[in-house]
């Protein structure tokens, strides 16, 4: 093990030089995944289903404008 690798070990956190590549995307997510599904409530996916049988794709133009900065937040 590098020296670099061992810094990477030691400091108390999960690396992917020491976990799965499935926990350590888990770990990489942290709490945004429980905040982001925290929003899907039963009237949230119903305002969803709705919003999306009225408008279909024709609002997805949007998702490009917004994504970059979601991304960056």
């Amino acid at each position: 093990m590098t020296s670099s690798r061992k810094a990477l070990a030691n400091d108390g956190t999960t690396s992917p030089a020491n976990a799965t590549p499935w926990r350590w995307y888990l770990n990489s997510l942290g709490p945004g995944l429980v905040t982001g599904s925290s929003d899907d409530d039963p009237s949230g996916i119903a305002t969803y289903a709705q919003t999306g049988a009225q408008y279909g794709l024709s609002l997805l133009w949007v998702a490009l404008l917004t994504f970059p900065l979601m991304a960056a937040v």
